[in-house]
Parts: structure tokens; C-alpha cells; sequence
């Protein structure tokens, strides 16, 4: 290996230690709260250094979701390449989603940061528009689910597909907050919840919905 790749290849290990320090104070401190000081003392990196590779705080934030994201996206296209009807191609996306955000449930605690927050990262970057299609794309593989579910019968409702899409993935969105945040849920109600079937539950509960009856745990 030259000296050129060495250089590269211990610029790419260095970048990754900064995305996961940045993944942690995000995740300790909000995102709106934490500081790019504090992000550098968790790399262990210099304040100036840690400008060498990002240049803000909304362009570190936005390669951790983005890095994110990018894997979701390609757990879903293989789940969706699978063969199948649209209703069980529609179920293993909906669990794929789920289950990526419950094996790692701090970068999906991360990637939602923006929601209990008045914190906007600027979109007038190529990372942001990455960031944006690589959300349209998780809704669209559902979408696209759907609309071949209506097709081959699988799945019956008068409702736009889209407009179902969101309905649906909003409320299993919802279940994978407070799952992810289960032991503080456990801490604050007695609720006596069976966590590992929450999420299987509810897919069998929307697919019975929208199913053309009898098909509804083909998955």
C-alpha cells in the first residue's frame, strides 16, 4: 500500500470515529443542545481538526443519518425484491423497518432527534438532498407495495395508497419510539407488555385490516 492510500484509508478510520463519538454526545446531549467542542473531546480529535472533516454540526448530523439511512434503504430494497404478493411484500417491509430500528436503537433514537426539537439542519446542501431522497425512497418501496397489493388482490381499501402508506408507517413509527425507549416506558407504567411481539402484533392488526380476507398472515 502506497502512501497516498494510507493516507486515505486512516482519513476514512479517522472519519468514522468522529460519526460514532458524534452519534453519542447526539445522543446523550440532543441534538440541539450538543456542541462540535464536545464532539471533538469524545473523538478525542482537535476542535480545528474536527472542521478538517466536517465543516458544521448540521453537515456531521446529516452524514449520521444519511450513513443510516443508506442501510435501512438497502435492507428494504432486498426485502421488497423478494417474491411475493404486494400484501406480503408490504408486511416484510414494515418488519425489515422495524427491525433495524430495534437492533440499533441508539442511531434511531439520533436520527429522530429533530422531532423533540426546534433544531433544523440547513437544506441547501447535496448531503441534505441525499438525505431527503433517501427518506422518499423508504416511503416509496411502501407505496409501490401497496399499489401492487390492489392489483393482484392481495390488499383491498379504498384508501390512496400513499395517504395509507404514511397513515400505517406514523404508528409504527410511534411503536418503535417507545420501544426503543422501552425500559424508561417500563420504568415510568406498570403496563405488563409482552415487547417482543408490540411490532408483530401490529403488523398482523394493519395487514388484517387492509387484507383480502384469508390473506392476512401470508407473510
Amino acid at each position: 500500500m502506497g502512501v497516498a492510500e494510507r493516507r486515505q484509508r486512516e482519513r476514512e478510520e479517522r472519519r468514522v470515529v468522529i460519526l460514532d463519538a458524534a452519534e453519542r454526545v447526539f445522543l446523550s446531549k440532543g441534538v440541539a443542545v450538543a456542541t462540535m467542542e464536545e464532539i471533538a473531546q469524545q473523538a478525542e480529535v482537535s476542535k480545528g481538526a474536527l472542521y478538517l472533516y466536517f465543516k458544521s454540526k448540521d453537515e456531521l448530523y446529516l452524514s449520521i443519518v444519511t450513513r443510516s439511512l443508506r442501510e435501512l434503504v438497502v435492507r428494504l430494497e432486498r426485502a421488497a425484491a423478494a417474491p411475493g404478493s404486494g400484501l406480503e411484500r408490504y408486511r416484510r417491509l414494515l418488519h425489515t423497518h422495524a427491525g433495524f430500528a430495534l437492533e440499533e436503537p441508539d442511531r434511531f433514537r439520533v436520527g429522530i432527534g429533530w422531532l423533540n426539537t426546534n433544531y433544523s439542519v440547513t437544506d441547501d446542501s447535496p448531503l441534505f438532498g441525499e438525505y431527503r431522497g433517501l427518506l422518499e425512497r423508504t416511503l416509496a418501496l411502501s407505496v409501490a407495495a401497496i399499489e401492487q397489493g390492489k392489483q393482484d388482490g392481495s390488499v383491498v381499501t379504498s384508501l390512496d395508497s400513499l395517504e395509507l402508506a404514511t397513515q400505517i408507517g406514523a404508528a409504527l413509527f410511534g411503536l418503535m419510539v417507545i420501544q426503543a425507549n422501552r425500559l424508561e416506558v417500563d420504568r415510568r407504567v406498570r403496563h405488563g407488555l409482552q415487547w417482543e411481539r408490540l411490532i408483530g402484533s401490529f403488523v398482523d392488526l394493519v395487514s388484517g385490516a387492509i387484507a383480502q380476507p384469508g390473506r392476512a398472515r401470508t407473510a
